[in-house]
Parts: structure tokens; C-alpha cells; sequence
């Protein structure tokens, strides 16, 4: 636990000394959200996102954080953004189902989960491809659930 603030101000301190670097904003917005610092995460990912537009990674890292704040439609707007920059993001497509189905748009939700999983395992990526039916029986479950 005490390595985390010690992370954060590491990337902080790079992303000081190359302003510029996508890389650099992108690892410290990712070390914020670790760090539950959602609001400054966002920030970071959105720089990432200015610095290089064309990057699905970037896109995908701001709706990450985006979700973790709950604004989930925003969230939903960049993980879109990060298809249309890269229509075989696995993770992009993961992420966007599972904001879909906390929107409750399911039978979106679960083309995502379906299109992820097809990509993962077309990439030779089982083991991302299990992890992603998983969390698409788990949405099942959980809508189950709350129809009872």
C-alpha cells in the first residue's frame, strides 16, 4: 500500500518533465484510479487523450476512469471512440459491455462481451477470452437476479 503514493508521485514528476508524453499521463492517470483518485486520473487520461487523439488506448484508459466515477454515458462515449480508432480492441470491447449493462442496455452489452471474446480468442488470447465470459455469465447472473 505505501508503494502506491510513492507510483503516483514517480509518474507525476515524468509527466512534469515531459509534459508531452502520452506515456507518461497515461501511467500516472492510471496509478490515480489504483489509488481511488478518480478525478485527478481523469484529468491525466484526458491529456493523454489531447496529446494523441488517434490512440484507442487513450480513449479506453479515459472511459476507465470516467466509468470509476460513475459518469457512465461519457464512459460510454470514449470506449466507442476507442472502437472507431480500433474496431479489434478486445478490452475496449469488454469495458464497453460492462458499462452498456450498468446502463442496462443489454443485448448491447452482451454483442460487446460476444465481439471481445471472438476477437480475444482469434488473437490466441484465451485466457483474456475466458475472463470476458466470465464477467458476460456474471451480468447474466446479476440481471437474473435483479428480476426476481
Amino acid at each position: 500500500m505505501g508503494g502506491q503514493p510513492r507510483r503516483s508521485e514517480h509518474f507525476r514528476e515524468a509527466a512534469r518533465l515531459s509534459p508531452g508524453s502520452v506515456e507518461a499521463h497515461t501511467n500516472l492517470g492510471l496509478s490515480l484510479m489504483e489509488a481511488g483518485r478518480t478525478d485527478e486520473a481523469i484529468t491525466e487520461q484526458r491529456r493523454a487523450t489531447v496529446l494523441a487523439p488517434e490512440s484507442a488506448a487513450a480513449h479506453n484508459n479515459l472511459a476507465m476512469a470516467l466509468q470509476q466515477s460513475g459518469a457512465v454515458e461519457q464512459a460510454i462515449t470514449e470506449y466507442r471512440a476507442a472502437l472507431a480508432l480500433n474496431p479489434d480492441y478486445a478490452e475496449a470491447h469488454a469495458n464497453l459491455a460492462l458499462a452498456l449493462a450498468s446502463a442496462r442496455d443489454y443485448d448491447a452489452a452482451f454483442r460487446h462481451f460476444g465481439e471481445a471474446s471472438r476477437i480475444a480468442r482469434a488473437s490466441g488470447r484465451t485466457d483474456l477470452a475466458r475472463q470476458i465470459e466470465d464477467a458476460a455469465d456474471r451480468t447474466r447472473a446479476m440481471m437474473s437476479q435483479s428480476a426476481r
